[in-house]
């Protein structure tokens, strides 16, 4: 019975959120790739949370039809623990001054382009696929180069290594203006918003949940038992959870509305 609930609960609150949300992005749909950075990355993180509630949704409802199992709980609690990442995040955006709403971009930018030093396989992998013969040093050639051509600002030539490029330094990074700020950081984005009257209770919930949630994206032994019990077992109401994400996206969709100069939703 309480996994009937639960699932029922799930789906209702997926189905209210996104009737709500699809709506609105394809309101905004213009605005997602905009010259505003701060429109731009709030809709595409409202872009986001829209998949994965779709995605959320079709669990619940794989779940019902399968006897109300638990068997999905664990790629679902995953699912949830990237909405309230990208809650957290589109509401510090809402909060913040352009200017810091342009280096936090920034600062995530270099965080994208440094991952690709560390997943150059992944690449090769796929250019194998279509070209089998193609060996490594025109592989490196390929990849290497077009992160200088797209991403030469996070980077600087290694002389020792035939000036393969190479992270800035921390020393680099401040000259340049993108050293780290408290606010890289979930905890950081979190104390600001706590300040900030229009998103300080809601976001006190949903980084609750985004902390709870982080145990089934993180192997622990008590974490697993979490996923592994009935839904009502465990330590979290799945429905509340769901409430949380639709109070917050109704706020900052209407957030977003006063920025773009639209009085109603």
């Amino acid at each position: 019975m309480k996994n009937q609930e639960t699932l029922e609960g799930v789906s209702l609150s997926c189905k209210k959120i996104l009737k709500k949300l699809s709506s609105f992005l394809l309101m905004h749909k213009d605005k997602q790739k905009g010259e505003d950075r701060r429109i731009s990355a709030i809709l595409n993180l409202l872009y986001r949370i829209n998949c994965n509630i779709v995605t959320v949704l079709m669990i619940s409802g794989w779940s019902q039809r399968h006897n109300y199992t638990v068997f999905l709980k664990l790629p679902m609690g995953v699912l949830l623990r990237t909405v309230f990442t990208d809650i957290i995040h589109a509401m510090f955006f809402s909060t913040i001054s352009d200017a810091e709403v342009k280096k936090e971009l920034e600062l995530l930018r270099m965080g994208y382009a440094y991952s690709m030093l560390e997943r150059d396989e992944v690449y090769k992998d796929k250019v194998r696929h279509v070209s089998p013969s193609m060996d490594d040093s025109m592989l490196n050639m390929f990849y290497y180069g077009q992160l200088e051509d797209n991403y030469l600002d996070y980077f600087d030539y290694d002389e020792e290594e035939g000036y393969w490029i190479r992270k800035l330094s921390n020393n680099e990074r401040k000259e340049r203006g993108l050293e780290r700020m408290p606010t890289s950081t979930m905890e950081g984005k979190f104390s600001v918003l706590q300040n900030n009257p229009s998103f300080a209770e809601l976001s006190k919930r949903a980084y609750q949940y985004y902390k709870y949630f982080s145990q089934y994206e993180h192997f622990s032994e008590n974490g697993q038992g979490d996923i592994l019990v009935t839904f009502g077992d465990d330590n979290v109401h799945f429905p509340s959870a769901m409430k949380v994400i639709e109070e917050s996206t109704v706020a900052l969709m209407g957030s977003l509305n006063s920025q773009c100069g639209i009085t109603k939703m």
